[in-house]
């Protein structure tokens, strides 16, 4: 069956896929091998598969589907913590692709294809607090294929914050609409969009590990590369403030 979505756990030691049988399956990459079975098959949804995102902690694997839910697997038991649908109630399009991310500390989950008053969005959900969307990310024309985190904490800058640094995290957003949007989780409205960036939808995005660089790619087989001066994004954070 066609593979629609990989992701890699943070150590590196499994490998997640999925696919339009409707069904998640574990790799255990510490013992390759020619010929390799999954170690454990999720079977959840009812239908296809189209996006797997490790949680940076280690404790839980996410998996969105057409069957308009977003399910949070338990790593240690493999057993279902959550189903997230209310941001799907009011989806009418599909997108091939529902890639989603975390962000570095875990604490939250970027969720593509959403819907809100028959407006195409990109939900934000709060770790543990799974069924409450907490940000909206508005503005595009289409469904939105994809939301990728920066694997980099940032701070605010001393103005933002009464003098003191707090995080802040910067997700990017791809939608059908040829168009790609960069959000901060200290403001209400994207810090840049960048109109008609291709000829077809963005169908995945990547940032390079220090958060300088955006990889985008689209259905017209071209990519585009963003590069951010030091200070575009802001202040990056430590290690402990990741922490």
């Amino acid at each position: 069956m066609d593979v629609l979505d990989l992701a890699w756990s943070s150590n590196g030691e499994y490998l997640a896929s999925c696919s339009i049988d409707s069904r998640v399956l574990l790799w255990n990459m510490k013992s390759r091998t020619a010929m390799m079975t999954p170690m454990r098959v999720l079977t959840g949804h009812s239908n296809w598969v189209k996006g797997v995102a490790w949680d940076p902690v280690g404790r839980f694997l996410a998996s969105a589907s057409e069957d308009r839910r977003v399910i949070i697997w338990r790593a240690q038991d493999w057993g279902i913590e959550a189903e997230i649908a209310a941001p799907f109630q009011d989806v009418t399009a599909q997108t091939f692709f529902m890639r989603m991310s975390w962000n570095p500390d875990g604490s939250c989950l970027a969720l593509p294809n959403a819907s809100k008053a028959q407006q195409p969005i990109a939900a934000i959900v709060a770790r543990d607090e799974w069924h409450d969307v907490c940000a909206d990310l508005f503005g595009h024309s289409s469904p939105i294929t994809v939301a990728r985190f920066s694997p980099v904490q940032y701070g605010y800058g001393p103005q933002v914050n009464n003098g003191k640094t707090a995080a802040m995290s910067v997700v990017a957003v791809g939608s059908q609409d040829a168009t790609v949007s960069i959000w901060t989780s200290c403001t209400d409205r994207p810090l840049v969009v960048m109109r008609d960036c291709f000829g077809g939808a963005v169908s995945d995005m990547s940032w390079s590990n220090e958060g300088g660089l955006l990889v985008a790619c689209s259905h017209d087989g071209s990519l585009l590369v963003i590069e951010f001066d030091h200070y575009d994004l802001g202040l990056q954070g430590s290690p402990a403030d990741v922490n």
